[in-house]
């Protein structure tokens, strides 16, 4: 009888350093799809002090392993020990989550890559100094050799083929969503929680890294102008990211409702959850996304969306939520108080429309990708 020889998928576990949140989501729920085909067996290599908030919410399975290696820099980790370690170990695949690969990669080497956004082009001068370097020496040439590309939504797949007309990857599978841990839920009393963060009102919902393309600054002139119709509380949940945001200069001016706003930092899922659950509405004034995942989560939660007009938001928001063209202050603030008055009709057509959005949906089209590789 003639042994089974699995495929060998190698992942790029550096998304996988820090809470997870954003990309690192995406990756934990597809190791945990991919992991349940047999004829893989997947190897996930991260930081030697990759955390418990990680490790825990991976399926353990008889095929997948995890590896630690290298260093705790960023950047050496990637372009040295990753990079050396890939070309030791000679995988079938290789799966990237992002566009950024070392340039010394065996060729040989099959390559799978996911593409979030092009922020490193649409948005390039909201980035580090360090991000636009690496970008610019190693994005493009990731993105031209990837034997299959993943883009997490339609409009990302379309921004790629504006970008990238000739690309070596002759399919582009399309798909992204909300953990499944997000969604409705009848929860106990959760008091303690809303009195030690401020919280003592009906409130607004934000979600989201502090950096310049969330255009959280544009969100508190909304909210200035709104608290003076309805007396609710802006909570904003987010992680200062990178660039100049002013969002202090606003906060402190004469006359802005400063004691409604609160800034929370990192706090748990279920926390977060919590948090989509009892919110009045979810509000985003980003102005670009390469996909929406808070949205996505709020609308799992059944929270009514309000978002811009723009980008991927339209494709998974609109016709269920509240889509805002253009910036103007009072059409956001109409936008709102429509959310929230109509919060029940919302929210109907919301959870008709993401159920398409499921891990066990989005995963069979790139695993049968993959397999075809």
């Amino acid at each position: 009888m003639n042994q089974i020889v699995k495929k060998q998928i190698l992942i790029n576990g550096y998304n996988l350093r820090g809470y997870p949140v954003g990309i690192a989501n995406v990756v934990i729920n597809f190791i945990n799809q991919i992991s349940k085909c047999d004829e893989f067996e997947i190897e996930v290599v991260v930081f030697p002090d990759i955390p418990d908030c990680i490790t825990s919410r991976i399926d353990k399975s008889n095929n997948l392993k995890i590896t630690k290696i290298g260093c705790l820099n960023p950047f050496i980790w990637l372009f040295y020990y990753f990079n050396k370690y890939v070309n030791q170990k000679k995988p079938s695949l290789l799966w990237s989550p992002t566009p950024i690969l070392p340039l010394l990669i065996d060729r040989k080497i099959k390559k799978i890559v996911t593409i979030h956004d092009f922020v490193s082009t649409d948005f390039r001068d909201t980035m580090t100094l360090k991000g636009r370097l690496v970008t610019t020496l190693v994005e493009k040439k990731t993105i031209k050799t990837a034997n299959l590309i993943w883009t997490v939504s339609n409009y990302t797949k379309q921004r790629l083929l504006e970008l990238y007309p000739e690309i070596n990857s002759k399919t582009i599978v399309v798909g992204s969503a909300p953990d499944s841990y997000f969604k409705k839920i009848a929860f106990e009393d959760k008091n303690y929680f809303l009195k030690k963060n401020g919280i003592d009102k009906d409130f607004i919902l934000f979600v989201g890294s502090l950096e310049p393309r969330k255009n959280l600054k544009f969100l508190l002139e909304v909210f200035k102008q709104l608290h003076c119709d309805i007396s609710y509380q802006l909570v904003v949940v987010g992680a200062r990211k990178w660039g100049t945001t002013d969002i202090k200069y606003i906060v402190e001016q004469d006359g802005f409702p400063r004691e409604d706003v609160i800034f929370l930092n990192f706090i748990s899922e279920e926390e977060l959850r919590f948090l989509y659950n009892i919110a009045s509405c979810y509000v985003s004034t980003s102005l670009n996304e390469g996909f929406g995942l808070p949205q996505a989560e709020a609308m799992k939660c059944e929270c009514p969306v309000v978002t811009a007009h723009n980008s991927a938001m339209v494709e998974v928001v609109g016709g269920a939520g509240i889509t805002v063209e253009g910036w103007d202050k009072t059409a956001w603030t109409d936008a709102i108080k429509l959310a929230i008055a109509n919060k029940e009709e919302i929210v109907k057509k919301q959870n008709k429309k993401i159920e398409k959005y499921s891990w066990d949906e989005v995963s069979k089209d790139i695993i049968n990708a993959i397999k075809e590789i």
